[in-house]
Protein backbone atom coordinates (compact mmCIF):
# COMPACT_ATOMS: atom_id res chain seq x y z
CA UNK A 1 0.00 0.00 0.00
CA UNK A 2 1.13 3.47 -1.01
CA UNK A 3 0.67 5.87 1.98
CA UNK A 4 -1.28 9.26 1.42
CA UNK A 5 0.23 12.59 0.96
CA UNK A 6 0.07 13.69 4.56
CA UNK A 7 1.53 10.14 5.76
CA UNK A 8 4.52 10.88 3.06
CA UNK A 9 5.04 14.36 4.81
CA UNK A 10 4.81 13.01 7.95
CA UNK A 11 6.93 10.16 7.72
CA UNK A 12 9.74 11.92 5.26
CA UNK A 13 9.72 15.13 8.13
CA UNK A 14 10.81 12.42 10.68
CA UNK A 15 13.26 10.57 9.14
CA UNK A 16 15.12 14.49 8.10
CA UNK A 17 14.90 15.07 11.33
CA UNK A 18 16.48 11.81 12.55
CA UNK A 19 18.99 11.47 9.94
CA UNK A 20 22.55 11.35 11.61
CA UNK A 21 26.35 11.80 10.50
CA UNK A 22 26.36 7.99 10.79
CA UNK A 23 23.88 7.32 7.96
CA UNK A 24 25.17 10.06 6.00
CA UNK A 25 28.67 8.06 6.28
CA UNK A 26 26.68 5.04 5.39
CA UNK A 27 24.92 6.90 2.26
CA UNK A 28 27.66 7.98 0.71
CA UNK A 29 29.12 4.41 0.40
CA UNK A 30 26.61 2.94 -1.55
CA UNK A 31 27.09 5.22 -4.70
CA UNK A 32 26.52 1.81 -7.16
CA UNK A 33 23.80 0.89 -5.08
CA UNK A 34 21.91 4.14 -5.59
CA UNK A 35 22.65 4.74 -9.57
CA UNK A 36 21.04 1.38 -10.25
CA UNK A 37 17.95 2.34 -8.13
CA UNK A 38 17.98 5.95 -9.41
CA UNK A 39 17.46 4.97 -13.01
CA UNK A 40 13.64 4.00 -12.03
CA UNK A 41 13.35 7.86 -11.28
CA UNK A 42 12.23 8.93 -14.55
CA UNK A 43 11.62 12.61 -14.47
CA UNK A 44 13.69 13.27 -10.89
CA UNK A 45 16.99 11.47 -12.10
CA UNK A 46 18.50 14.56 -12.89
CA UNK A 47 17.81 15.96 -9.50
CA UNK A 48 19.13 12.44 -8.22
CA UNK A 49 22.39 13.43 -9.90
CA UNK A 50 22.73 16.62 -8.41
CA UNK A 51 21.76 16.16 -5.11
CA UNK A 52 24.38 13.20 -5.04
CA UNK A 53 27.30 15.18 -6.04
CA UNK A 54 26.16 18.20 -3.28
CA UNK A 55 26.16 15.16 -0.54
CA UNK A 56 29.86 14.23 -2.36
CA UNK A 57 30.85 18.16 -1.98
CA UNK A 58 29.33 18.37 1.69
CA UNK A 59 31.18 15.38 2.65
CA UNK A 60 34.40 16.30 1.45
CA UNK A 61 34.00 19.80 2.75
CA UNK A 62 34.13 21.65 -0.59
CA UNK A 63 30.81 23.02 0.01
CA UNK A 64 29.27 23.87 3.42
CA UNK A 65 27.21 26.84 3.07
CA UNK A 66 24.11 24.93 3.49
CA UNK A 67 21.98 24.03 6.58
CA UNK A 68 22.12 20.08 7.81
CA UNK A 69 18.58 20.08 7.72
CA UNK A 70 18.95 19.89 3.84
CA UNK A 71 21.56 17.66 3.86
CA UNK A 72 19.49 15.29 6.04
CA UNK A 73 16.81 15.52 3.42
CA UNK A 74 18.65 14.94 1.11
CA UNK A 75 20.86 12.00 2.73
CA UNK A 76 17.24 10.38 4.10
CA UNK A 77 15.81 10.42 0.37
CA UNK A 78 18.67 8.70 -0.88
CA UNK A 79 19.08 5.76 1.94
CA UNK A 80 15.35 5.61 1.37
CA UNK A 81 15.83 5.02 -2.60
CA UNK A 82 18.59 3.04 -1.99
CA UNK A 83 16.93 0.14 0.48
CA UNK A 84 13.76 1.32 2.63
CA UNK A 85 14.30 -1.57 4.61
CA UNK A 86 17.25 0.39 6.32
CA UNK A 87 14.74 2.80 7.55
CA UNK A 88 12.50 0.38 9.03
CA UNK A 89 11.16 0.66 11.55
CA UNK A 90 12.73 3.75 12.36
CA UNK A 91 11.01 6.21 10.07
CA UNK A 92 9.31 4.06 7.37
CA UNK A 93 5.76 2.87 8.95
CA UNK A 94 5.97 -1.48 7.74
CA UNK A 95 1.90 -0.69 6.81
CA UNK A 96 2.87 0.67 3.68
CA UNK A 97 5.36 2.73 1.44
CA UNK A 98 7.07 5.89 0.30
CA UNK A 99 6.94 6.68 -3.45
CA UNK A 100 10.53 7.09 -4.39
CA UNK A 101 9.64 10.07 -7.15
CA UNK A 102 7.44 11.87 -3.87
CA UNK A 103 9.98 11.39 -1.72
CA UNK A 104 12.49 13.23 -4.02
CA UNK A 105 9.80 15.67 -5.29
CA UNK A 106 9.59 16.47 -1.51
CA UNK A 107 12.83 17.64 -1.28
CA UNK A 108 12.86 19.93 -4.37
CA UNK A 109 9.72 21.69 -3.65
CA UNK A 110 11.01 21.96 -0.24
CA UNK A 111 14.60 23.55 -0.87
CA UNK A 112 14.15 25.18 -4.01
CA UNK A 113 16.29 27.96 -2.99
CA UNK A 114 19.45 25.76 -1.51
CA UNK A 115 19.09 23.94 -4.26
CA UNK A 116 19.53 26.70 -6.34
CA UNK A 117 22.44 28.38 -4.54
CA UNK A 118 24.18 25.22 -4.61
CA UNK A 119 23.78 24.88 -8.79
CA UNK A 120 25.00 29.11 -8.38
CA UNK A 121 28.12 27.79 -6.45
CA UNK A 122 28.67 24.77 -8.48
CA UNK A 123 28.59 27.08 -11.71
CA UNK A 124 31.09 29.19 -10.06
CA UNK A 125 33.50 26.61 -8.37
CA UNK A 126 33.44 25.08 -12.59
CA UNK A 127 34.50 28.68 -13.95
CA UNK A 128 37.82 28.55 -11.89
CA UNK A 129 38.49 24.93 -12.83
CA UNK A 130 38.15 25.51 -16.71
CA UNK A 131 39.56 29.18 -16.96
CA UNK A 132 41.87 28.06 -19.35
CA UNK A 133 39.00 27.30 -21.50
CA UNK A 134 36.70 30.56 -21.69
CA UNK A 135 33.23 30.01 -22.17
CA UNK A 136 32.97 26.10 -21.80
CA UNK A 137 29.96 24.98 -21.17
CA UNK A 138 30.35 22.18 -19.48
CA UNK A 139 32.65 20.87 -16.68
CA UNK A 140 35.26 18.33 -16.52
CA UNK A 141 34.16 15.90 -14.01
CA UNK A 142 36.35 14.05 -11.19
CA UNK A 143 35.88 11.10 -12.99
CA UNK A 144 33.86 9.00 -11.43
CA UNK A 145 30.80 11.55 -10.25
CA UNK A 146 28.64 10.03 -12.73
CA UNK A 147 29.70 7.04 -13.84
CA UNK A 148 28.89 3.66 -11.04
CA UNK A 149 30.51 1.35 -13.37
CA UNK A 150 33.77 2.68 -13.41
CA UNK A 151 36.63 0.07 -14.15
CA UNK A 152 38.39 -1.12 -10.59
CA UNK A 153 41.71 0.51 -9.69
CA UNK A 154 43.48 -2.83 -10.34
CA UNK A 155 42.53 -3.05 -13.73
CA UNK A 156 44.83 -3.94 -16.42
CA UNK A 157 45.89 -1.10 -18.37
CA UNK A 158 44.46 -0.14 -21.90
CA UNK A 159 47.26 -1.39 -23.28
CA UNK A 160 47.98 -5.02 -21.56
CA UNK A 161 44.48 -6.26 -21.92
CA UNK A 162 42.18 -4.28 -25.05
CA UNK A 163 44.06 -6.42 -27.16
CA UNK A 164 43.69 -9.59 -25.22
CA UNK A 165 39.42 -9.31 -25.31
CA UNK A 166 39.37 -7.77 -29.52
CA UNK A 167 42.49 -9.36 -31.16
CA UNK A 168 40.57 -8.69 -34.75
CA UNK A 169 41.21 -4.81 -33.45
CA UNK A 170 44.43 -4.90 -31.96
CA UNK A 171 45.93 -2.49 -34.49
CA UNK A 172 43.90 0.27 -33.55
CA UNK A 173 44.12 -0.46 -29.92
CA UNK A 174 47.91 0.60 -29.05
CA UNK A 175 46.95 3.12 -26.37
CA UNK A 176 49.34 4.00 -23.57
CA UNK A 177 48.29 5.78 -20.50
CA UNK A 178 45.35 4.78 -17.77
CA UNK A 179 41.86 4.26 -18.38
CA UNK A 180 41.22 8.20 -18.94
CA UNK A 181 38.92 8.84 -16.07
CA UNK A 182 40.88 12.26 -15.17
CA UNK A 183 43.26 14.01 -16.28
CA UNK A 184 46.17 12.25 -14.16
CA UNK A 185 44.88 9.30 -15.93
CA UNK A 186 44.07 10.27 -19.24
CA UNK A 187 44.31 7.46 -22.23
CA UNK A 188 47.36 9.04 -24.64
CA UNK A 189 46.84 8.83 -28.74
CA UNK A 190 50.15 8.32 -30.17
CA UNK A 191 50.78 9.50 -33.66
CA UNK A 192 53.53 7.21 -33.90
CA UNK A 193 53.83 3.70 -31.81
CA UNK A 194 55.82 1.04 -32.52
CA UNK A 195 53.67 -1.45 -33.06
CA UNK A 196 51.39 0.34 -35.10
CA UNK A 197 52.25 0.00 -39.38
CA UNK A 198 53.81 3.66 -40.29
CA UNK A 199 51.84 2.83 -43.74
CA UNK A 200 48.85 3.21 -41.57
CA UNK A 201 46.26 6.07 -42.55
CA UNK A 202 46.44 7.86 -38.74
CA UNK A 203 43.03 9.41 -37.45
CA UNK A 204 43.19 10.40 -33.50
CA UNK A 205 39.73 11.01 -33.45
CA UNK A 206 38.79 8.36 -34.76
CA UNK A 207 40.72 6.23 -32.70
CA UNK A 208 39.25 8.15 -29.44
CA UNK A 209 36.07 6.79 -30.65
CA UNK A 210 37.35 2.99 -30.72
CA UNK A 211 38.92 3.58 -27.45
CA UNK A 212 35.35 4.76 -26.06
CA UNK A 213 33.14 2.09 -27.45
CA UNK A 214 35.84 -0.75 -26.19
CA UNK A 215 36.02 1.02 -22.52
CA UNK A 216 32.39 0.81 -22.39
CA UNK A 217 32.36 -3.01 -23.13
CA UNK A 218 34.89 -3.26 -20.32
CA UNK A 219 33.03 -1.69 -18.23
CA UNK A 220 29.73 -3.93 -18.76
CA UNK A 221 31.09 -6.82 -20.00
CA UNK A 222 34.16 -7.95 -19.54
CA UNK A 223 34.65 -6.52 -16.13
CA UNK A 224 31.75 -8.18 -14.66
CA UNK A 225 30.59 -11.36 -13.36
CA UNK A 226 28.30 -13.69 -14.92
CA UNK A 227 24.59 -12.34 -14.16
CA UNK A 228 25.56 -8.78 -13.60
CA UNK A 229 26.92 -7.96 -17.03
CA UNK A 230 24.65 -5.28 -19.24
CA UNK A 231 23.29 -5.99 -22.92
CA UNK A 232 21.78 -3.56 -25.30
CA UNK A 233 24.80 -1.23 -24.44
CA UNK A 234 24.66 2.13 -26.69
CA UNK A 235 26.65 5.57 -26.34
CA UNK A 236 25.78 8.91 -27.17
CA UNK A 237 29.03 11.47 -27.13
CA UNK A 238 26.98 14.58 -24.94
CA UNK A 239 30.00 17.27 -25.60
CA UNK A 240 33.43 17.35 -26.26
CA UNK A 241 36.30 20.38 -25.60
CA UNK A 242 39.79 21.18 -25.74
CA UNK A 243 41.45 21.79 -22.37
CA UNK A 244 44.80 22.65 -21.72
CA UNK A 245 46.70 22.26 -18.23
CA UNK A 246 50.48 23.41 -17.96
CA UNK A 247 51.18 23.02 -21.32
CA UNK A 248 49.40 19.87 -22.07
CA UNK A 249 46.71 19.24 -24.49
CA UNK A 250 43.57 16.91 -23.54
CA UNK A 251 40.14 16.07 -25.14
CA UNK A 252 37.45 15.77 -22.89
CA UNK A 253 34.44 13.85 -24.23
CA UNK A 254 31.33 12.91 -22.13
CA UNK A 255 29.08 10.02 -22.95
CA UNK A 256 25.60 8.51 -22.31
CA UNK A 257 25.44 5.39 -21.95
CA UNK A 258 22.27 3.14 -22.24
CA UNK A 259 22.17 -0.63 -20.88
CA UNK A 260 20.11 -3.40 -19.86
CA UNK A 261 20.86 -5.74 -17.35
CA UNK A 262 21.84 -8.81 -18.02
CA UNK A 263 18.81 -11.37 -16.30
CA UNK A 264 16.25 -9.03 -17.14
CA UNK A 265 17.49 -8.61 -21.19
CA UNK A 266 17.70 -12.76 -21.85
CA UNK A 267 13.95 -13.04 -20.04
CA UNK A 268 12.87 -9.81 -22.08
CA UNK A 269 14.15 -11.05 -25.50
CA UNK A 270 13.28 -14.92 -24.89
CA UNK A 271 9.41 -13.15 -24.39
CA UNK A 272 10.02 -11.45 -27.32
CA UNK A 273 11.32 -14.39 -30.02
CA UNK A 274 9.03 -16.70 -28.00
CA UNK A 275 5.84 -14.58 -29.16
CA UNK A 276 7.39 -14.22 -32.37
CA UNK A 277 7.45 -10.29 -31.79
CA UNK A 278 4.17 -9.87 -30.52
CA UNK A 279 2.53 -9.62 -33.99
CA UNK A 280 -0.74 -10.27 -33.38
CA UNK A 281 -0.60 -9.11 -29.39
CA UNK A 282 0.02 -5.33 -29.43
CA UNK A 283 -0.89 -5.51 -25.65
CA UNK A 284 1.73 -7.82 -25.46
CA UNK A 285 4.11 -6.01 -27.36
CA UNK A 286 3.78 -2.72 -25.39
CA UNK A 287 4.02 -4.53 -22.10
CA UNK A 288 7.17 -6.48 -23.36
CA UNK A 289 8.82 -2.64 -24.22
CA UNK A 290 7.19 -1.04 -20.98
CA UNK A 291 9.19 -3.63 -18.99
CA UNK A 292 12.36 -2.90 -20.79
CA UNK A 293 12.41 0.44 -20.49
CA UNK A 294 12.09 0.15 -16.80
CA UNK A 295 14.79 -2.23 -16.40
CA UNK A 296 17.21 0.51 -18.20
CA UNK A 297 20.36 1.89 -16.97
CA UNK A 298 21.65 5.38 -17.96
CA UNK A 299 24.73 6.87 -17.08
CA UNK A 300 27.48 9.24 -17.88
CA UNK A 301 31.06 7.98 -19.20
CA UNK A 302 33.60 10.92 -18.94
CA UNK A 303 36.69 10.19 -21.34
CA UNK A 304 40.30 12.60 -20.77
CA UNK A 305 42.44 12.03 -24.06
CA UNK A 306 46.33 13.33 -23.99
CA UNK A 307 46.27 14.53 -27.49
CA UNK A 308 49.52 16.19 -27.74
CA UNK A 309 51.03 13.84 -30.40
CA UNK A 310 48.51 14.75 -33.01
CA UNK A 311 47.39 18.31 -32.30
CA UNK A 312 50.01 20.73 -32.86
CA UNK A 313 47.58 24.14 -32.48
CA UNK A 314 44.13 24.71 -31.97
CA UNK A 315 43.11 25.07 -36.13
CA UNK A 316 44.50 21.76 -36.98
CA UNK A 317 42.31 19.80 -34.94
CA UNK A 318 39.45 18.38 -37.00
CA UNK A 319 36.12 16.41 -35.22
CA UNK A 320 34.66 13.38 -36.97
CA UNK A 321 31.71 14.77 -39.03
CA UNK A 322 29.17 12.34 -37.48
CA UNK A 323 29.98 13.41 -34.58
CA UNK A 324 30.73 17.62 -34.96
CA UNK A 325 27.21 19.06 -34.08
CA UNK A 326 27.22 17.02 -30.51
CA UNK A 327 30.68 18.14 -29.77
CA UNK A 328 32.30 21.70 -29.34
CA UNK A 329 35.95 22.73 -29.75
CA UNK A 330 36.76 25.56 -27.41
CA UNK A 331 39.23 27.98 -29.18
Amino acid sequence: MILDNDKINQVFHKGSDNFTQEKLDETMGKEKQAYDKANHLGGFFEEFKLLWQLLKDYKSGAYRDVPWKFIAAVGFAMLYLINPLDLIPDFVPVAGYLDDTAVFGLVVATFKMEIEKYKTWLQTSTATIVASVPDMPFAPGDGGAYNPYRLPADYPAPREILKVHFPKHADELCFDGGWGYTQETATVVNTFDPEVNPDTHFDGVSLESVFIQKRIWEETDFARKEGEKFFGVDERKISQALVEKDGALFDYVKVEVIAYPEIEWKKLKAEWEAHNEFADDPAGKADNLKRKEACKITFVDEFWFRIDSFFDNYGEFVEDDDDADDGKIMD
